[in-house]
């Protein structure tokens, strides 16, 4: 009675929940892609009236060459054209060009000392802006937007410039009613229109957000990053089939960011199919030796999902695409379990060995390879090589308990009580917690004083 009551105990301790993480979407996001922005200046937006005498006439003489966009000329010229006390609307021009340039460093300098010189002088707060703008400097381009604003420079480009900034800094609300109105100043830009969709978003006004992304589609169905917007709408709404079915678009468009990717197989497992899960799984671009380890994380947590699901012919599919894909030796060892356990289903006890022995000599610290081999050896009774998987297990700290029960389960079935007292015994000392084991311990101990 006392044997059979310490095998019940000891199978209780390894009795454990489904081996997977059931499939959720609550936590489910799409990475999205910002527009491309064009913020435009004009570079010769320079007041003659601000000139001084001498600058105005060097001014006309550039007039020709600021026309025609040549900006290295205008530079070269300016370089040459020296003046001790040079008016702020000439160093507007200079910085004008030398962002036109991309030299921003010089342009900062120069309009810092412009806006400095003449605090009124909106284009100076504009351009400088601007090449804050470009350095991503949003806190320091913000004032100068909103004084060339006050200054009287109400134009689209400085008002959807100014709408991205506060974007950015975490101001929706404030990008949505900016972009609104560069968007009335500027109905063709689609620059202001899809600032204003991504600020909406952002700011959770989804009925806006959805009709105005149905309104763009209808002029551009072939833009991915709506489709993508689209995607992210249904996920906020919880519109998983509409959120699935906008995702997919974007992917025959060209999307192939992991993470959305990912999103796309999860959104397939719980709305969609587990086949085209498996397929956009496999694809190249999310499974590949690179692979994160988030993605890993999920990739076999999926594996496992769909041997819980009885999903058997997607699961085989998924491992034997996996193989033809350039993943690492851990990974692959990872997934070998799963398949190991998927030849067990079918009774192929002596694949599914072979398939966990190539793991572990693939990966030879896989703990999870390991102990499920000493699993198929314990339960086949082969009692010696099982320990001996154990023991490796055992040296790795995450599968140290683990492996050490698994010690114990074989010394109770070969009747080894005192050998199993003492692996139990140095569970319990490495983890005063196991409380659970108090009662198998008793029985042990009883067993071992009767065998005496």
């Amino acid at each position: 009675m006392l044997i059979k009551k310490a095998k019940g105990f000891i199978a209780l301790l390894f009795a454990s929940c489904l081996p997977y993480t059931a499939m959720a979407t609550e936590h489910l996001k799409l990475t999205l892609a910002e527009p491309s922005w064009t913020f435009l200046i004009e570079n010769n937006a320079v007041n003659p009236r601000a000139l001084l005498p001498n600058e105005n006439s060097f001014v006309y003489d550039l007039q020709p060459f600021l026309k025609a966009k040549n900006y290295q000329v205008v530079s070269e010229k300016l370089k040459k054209f020296k003046n001790d006390d040079e008016s702020g609307a000439m160093l507007l021009l200079r910085g004008q060009i030398a962002l036109a340039l991309n030299h921003y460093e010089e342009a900062k300098r120069v309009l810092e000392e412009a806006t400095d010189k003449e605090p009124e002088l909106a284009p100076a707060h504009n351009a400088l802006a601007l090449s804050y703008l470009r350095e991503g400097s949003y806190k320091k381009a913000r004032p100068h937007l909103q004084k060339a604003i006050e200054l009287g420079n109400n134009k689209a480009q400085v008002i959807g410039q100014l709408a991205y900034v506060n974007m950015q800094l975490g101001h929706p609300a404030a990008a949505v009613a900016g972009f609104r109105q560069a968007a009335f100043l500027e109905a063709n830009n689609k620059d202001w229109q899809q600032g204003l969709l991504f600020s909406l978003i952002r700011s959770k006004s989804l009925l806006q957000a959805s009709a105005l992304v149905e309104q763009l589609l209808e002029e551009d169905p072939l833009n991915k990053s709506l489709w993508m917007m689209r995607s992210q709408i249904a996920l906020q709404n919880g519109n998983n089939l509409q959120a699935v079915s906008s995702l997919e678009s974007a992917i025959k468009l060209g999307e192939k960011s992991p993470d959305n990717l990912m999103t796309a197989v999860q959104l397939h497992l719980t709305s969609g199919s587990a086949k085209r899960a498996v397929e956009i799984l496999t694809n190249p671009a999310l499974l590949n030796k690179a692979i994160r380890p988030e993605h890993q994380h999920e990739l076999v947590q999926i594996t496992k999902w769909l041997a819980a699901e009885q999903q058997w012919d997607n699961l085989e599919q998924l491992l034997k695409r996996s193989k033809s894909q350039k993943i690492s030796s851990e990974l692959s060892a990872t997934l070998a379990v799963t398949e190991a356990r998927l030849a067990i289903q079918k009774n192929q006890l002596s694949t599914a060995e072979k398939v966990l022995k190539s793991a572990v000599k693939l990966a030879p610290t896989q703990g999870e390879a390991l102990m499920e081999i000493a699993k198929l050896l314990r339960e086949q009774q082969r009692f010696s090589q099982a320990k001996q998987y154990y023991i490796r297990a055992e040296a790795l700290p995450a599968y140290r308990e683990a492996a050490m029960l698994g010690r114990a389960k074989i010394a109770i079935e070969q009747a080894e009580y005192l050998d199993a007292l003492h692996l139990l015994g140095q569970v319990t000392k490495d983890n005063p917690k196991r409380t659970d084991l108090v009662a198998t311990i008793a029985t042990l101990k009883n067993l071992v004083r009767n065998s005496l």
